[in-house]
C-alpha cells in the first residue's frame, strides 16, 4: 500500500512498478481521477514492453469507471484470475513544438468539462461546493470553436468517452 503525495503522483507511482515488474496488478484506491493517473503511468512503461494488469477499488466521488465496467466484486476477479481488455482512448496534443500522449480508461473532455474539473479538484468535496463551483465556472467560461467537416462550430463542451454512462453531467438546451 503506496499512498500518493501530491498530483500525478500515482502516474510516476505506477510507471515505476510496471517498470520494475514482470506482470503486476495495481489496484488504485480512488476515483477516477487517480485511477486515470495510474493508466498514464502504466501506459508510459508500457512502451517497454511491460505487461500490468491495472484495477481499480472505487473510493472517489463518480466512480463512473468502476460502475460501468466492473461486472462483480473487485476481490473476486482478483481471486479467480479474470482480466478484461479494455480500450483506451489516446489522444496527442502538440503545444510549442513537444507531443505529448495522454490515455483515458472512460473519457476525456475539452472546454466546460475539464475546466469544472479543474476548479472541482482544487477544494475540498461537498455537494453543495460542487453545485456553486459549476454554476460559477459555467458563468466566467466562453465556449470554443471547432472545424468540422468545413463548418465551424461554437461548443461548450466535447466529450469522448468509451463507458456509456456518467454520473455527473450538465446538459445544454440548445438556444435559437
Amino acid at each position: 500500500v503506496v499512498p500518493t503525495q501530491y498530483k500525478a503522483h500515482a502516474e510516476e507511482l505506477a510507471y515505476a512498478i510496471a517498470s520494475k515488474y514482470k506482470a503486476p496488478l495495481i489496484v488504485s484506491c480512488s476515483g477516477d481521477g487517480g485511477y486515470n493517473e495510474v493508466i498514464n503511468g502504466v501506459m508510459k512503461a508500457g512502451k517497454a514492453g511491460k505487461n500490468t494488469i491495472c484495477a481499480v477499488r472505487a473510493s472517489g466521488n463518480a466512480n463512473d469507471h468502476s460502475r460501468t465496467m466492473q461486472s462483480k466484486p473487485l476481490w473476486k476477479a482478483i481471486v479467480h484470475d479474470e482480466v478484461t481488455n479494455i480500450d483506451l482512448l489516446r489522444f496527442t496534443v502538440t503545444s510549442s513544438g513537444e507531443k505529448s500522449v495522454r490515455y483515458a480508461h472512460s473519457y476525456a473532455g475539452l472546454g466546460l468539462s475539464p475546466v469544472v474539473a479543474k476548479e472541482l479538484d482544487a477544494q475540498v468535496y461537498s455537494r453543495r461546493r460542487e453545485l456553486v463551483t459549476v454554476i460559477k465556472t459555467f458563468f466566467k467560461y466562453s465556449p470554443f470553436l471547432i472545424l468540422i467537416n468545413n463548418k465551424i462550430l461554437k461548443v461548450d463542451s466535447l466529450v469522448f468517452s468509451n463507458i456509456n454512462k456518467m454520473a455527473k453531467f450538465i446538459k445544454f438546451s440548445k438556444v435559437n
